[in-house]
């Protein structure tokens, strides 16, 4: 019995941890990029600072010595790679069930790789780290003056703006990886979350920069998304708002112009289907017409726009007969 009691405690001091990260940049292709400093941001578990300096250790290669200790309660893990020179290079996802399996490892596992989803850039960035087996987890994080380990992680869902490594994109990028796991599980959790993190690209965005109507249209999808989940009122109404303000700052002559109008009246469209007032349906037309006249003859998305339009008219002609 004495045995018995001396490996349960042992294993309530096992602590299973990610540690030992180095990161790998190498180019597709011909031509350069001028990286510089790199940082990670992570989000998902909880605490204060969630940024962290890596340390050049080659011309393309950098490690992080944080160390993050997985429990069962942890969430999904996302990790945001910024770069001195490039921006933003890219995000990889680690869910809650890789997590989880990483766990139960009865040995240290060393250079596990995985590799970040890179937006706008011609190369590819790896991460390896190691899931390790800890009895004193403490000894391996990096205590500050405070007594308090340096390298936490914050909330994603609590994140807020005020840190300058929190760029629009970035915060994008993650309603982005909210949305694709939205589609496979139909959670409330992550279009919630979508929908948090496009808010806050969007009030980072500046109102006059490139990006900020990219930013209202993905965050009226997100709020249509939810819509279709929960059928508030509410959400359909400030996809239609946030939609509208999009198209408002998109010129005459940007690519974007048709796709943000044509799906201005589709929301229009799915407030006639939940409300049934006329006035959304012909709201829908308007925009749909707008986006058929906007688009050249030979544009391969036109016959779509005609479509969408005829199916509108459709609806309005068939509307007295099931009002």
């Amino acid at each position: 019995m004495e045995n018995e009691k001396a490996d349960t405690s042992a294993d309530a001091d096992k602590k299973v941890v990610l540690k030992d990260f180095v990161l790998e940049y190498s180019l597709e292709g011909a031509g350069s990029l001028n990286i510089g400093a790199l940082t990670l941001s992570l989000f998902g578990l909880e605490g204060g600072d969630n940024a962290g300096h890596t340390k050049r250790i080659a011309e393309a290669v950098w490690e992080d010595d944080r160390v993050i200790e997985l429990h069962p309660g942890i969430s999904d893990l996302t990790i945001v790679a910024q770069s001195e020179g490039a921006g933003d290079l890219g995000f990889l996802f680690l869910p809650k069930d890789d997590l989880l399996e990483f766990l139960r490892v009865e040995h240290d596992l060393k250079e596990v790789e995985r590799n970040f989803e890179i937006g706008g850039h011609p190369g590819k960035l790896t991460i390896t780290f190691t899931v390790g087996l800890s009895h004193n987890v403490n000894a391996d994080i990096n205590i500050g003056p405070s007594g308090e380990p340096r390298h936490q992680t914050q909330s994603l869902s609590t994140a807020t703006p005020g840190n300058s490594l929190e760029t629009p994109s970035l915060f994008n990028a993650i309603g982005h990886r909210f949305m694709q796991q939205f589609a496979a599980t139909n959670n409330i959790d992550d279009i919630n979350k979508a929908c948090s993190n496009y808010d806050l690209a969007v009030q980072l965005a500046e109102p006059d920069g490139a990006g900020y109507g990219l930013y209202l249209a993905d965050s009226a999808f997100g709020l249509f998304g939810r819509f279709r989940l929960l059928k508030e009122i509410t959400d359909i109404n400030q996809a239609i708002s946030t939609m509208e303000a999009a198209v408002a700052c998109t010129s005459e002559d940007d690519v974007d112009l048709p796709g943000r109008l044509n799906n201005c009246g589709s929301l229009f469209r799915a407030r006639f289907e939940h409300s049934g007032d006329p006035q959304d349906l012909k709201s829908a037309i308007l925009c749909q017409k707008r986006a058929v006249q906007s688009t050249h003859d030979e544009d391969p998305d036109l016959p779509m726009l005609i479509n969408q339009l005829g199916d509108s008219f459709k609806m309005c002609f068939d509307a007295p007969a099931t009002s």
